[in-house]
């Protein structure tokens, strides 16, 4: 038994610390189970400056705040006569139904 006062000798019952890499790894594994997906790219300096001005404004999160947008755009796109859009998204949906019916 470890003698309470001792701050010198490790603890042998307890794990190991885990390194960086290791935490990382399980951070990811556990934001893949959460349905999101990592959107990882490089935007203009302006641009962002730009967003950063937005999300200092808003008082919300980067996530939000593009998720807002991009949101706010799908829908408008969607919206917008002989969409270019609801086409890809029909003509998808219609391959995954020829799909389907094809197995």
């Amino acid at each position: 038994m470890k003698d309470p006062n001792d701050k010198k000798t490790q603890d042998m019952l307890k794990e190991p610390p885990k390194s960086n890499a290791e935490r990382q790894k399980a951070y990811r594994e556990k934001r893949k189970s959460l349905d999101s997906q990592r959107l990882e790219v490089f935007i203009d300096k302006s641009v962002s400056d730009m967003l950063a001005d937005i999300v200092g404004a808003a008082g919300e999160s980067q996530k939000a705040i593009l998720t807002a947008l991009i949101e706010k755009e799908y829908k408008r796109l969607y919206a917008v006569k002989n969409s270019k859009l609801k086409k890809y998204i029909d003509s998808k949906s219609n391959a995954d139904k020829k799909e389907t019916l094809d197995l």
